[in-house]
């Protein structure tokens, strides 16, 4: 099945300038993402951070900065890192090559606060929703050169996670009906859209794209569960739907609340990056399900 992918070209896109006694080849991309801050006896944080990358591509460096890094609710603060290593890849999927960047260091502390374990990925093979919703328009990190960045770093102490709030998980369901009849599909697409804006009182709304549950279900339903609390912690993100909920299916009428397909329960569990998602969760007492997916797909992974 094909796979709506992000693709940008880096090289299409840098630029340079040199001379030939002082020569220059540098690019910045400026990202704007959401970081996810823990750090032990602390809530967590969450926080809108603007993260510079300056790229001198004749050393095969770059500086990463921000101005904007929320770590506690009184305190923003401003880095630097010194000049470290990156280099280039590709991720691979349906036979379109995608450009990577790849960037890390054990100690890269420049100016600022310590900045120690940075791992990052800059990248453009992320999955996009195939199924439209009325009023939820897809969002992206505001990024010159359209990168979304998947980055982990310790700050001070703290430890640091990029993400972004809309995202779209593909993979493998496996239903069974009542503990038979088992059914596999990859058809299924999980659409987590949250909403940041209340502190503290995380909510997300999932929706489940193209779904169908069983061999015999041969029309597919795009379903929602909105309202669903998110939790954050160092183990990435969960969230839970309270027992019996009814979901909402989305047709030509808008969102229609649907007692056929009622939940007993729905859970999901993020990876500590949040790139990938484990859900669980039985519908009708009946259909039990569980998905194993991704929203990125990262270099060497076919």
């Amino acid at each position: 099945m094909k796979k709506s992918l992000l693709a940008v070209s880096l090289a299409a896109i840098m630029f340079a300038s040199c001379n030939e006694s002082n020569p220059v080849d540098e690019v910045q991309d400026p990202v704007t993402t959401y970081s996810l801050v823990t750090q032990e006896g602390q809530a967590p944080v969450i926080s809108k951070t603007t993260y510079n990358y300056l790229f001198d591509r004749i050393k095969s460096l770059v500086v990463v900065s921000t101005e904007d890094l929320r770590v506690n609710a009184s305190s923003t603060e401003t880095f630097s890192t010194d000049k470290f290593k990156y280099w280039s890849g590709v991720a691979r999927f349906d036979d379109v090559i995608f450009n990577v960047v790849m960037m890390g260091g054990k100690d890269v502390t420049g100016t600022g606060g310590q900045i120690t374990d940075l791992n990052c990925y800059l990248t453009t093979a992320v999955f996009s929703p195939s199924e439209k919703i009325e009023g939820y328009p897809v969002s992206k990190p505001v990024s010159t050169l359209g990168y979304y960045p998947v980055m982990t770093y310790d700050f001070n102490g703290a430890n640091v996670r990029t993400f972004w709030p809309d995202m779209t998980f593909r993979g493998e369901t496996t239903t069974t009906i009542s503990g038979t009849n088992p059914f596999s599909t990859n058809d299924i697409e999980y659409r987590v859209v949250m909403n940041l804006n209340n502190n503290g009182n995380y909510t997300a709304d999932v929706f489940f794209l193209k779904a169908r549950f069983a061999e015999a279900m041969k029309v597919s339903l795009n379903i929602a569960l909105r309202g669903l609390p998110v939790v954050f912690d160092e183990n990435g993100f969960s969230i839970s739907a309270p027992a019996n909920i009814s979901p909402e299916t989305i047709g030509d009428g808008g969102f229609l609340t649907n007692d056929s397909y009622k939940f007993d329960s729905f859970e999901m569990k993020s990876s500590v990056d949040m790139t990938q998602v484990e859900i669980d969760y039985t519908v009708m007492s009946r259909f039990v399900g569980h998905f194993e997916g991704k929203c990125v797909v990262l270099p060497s992974e076919e």
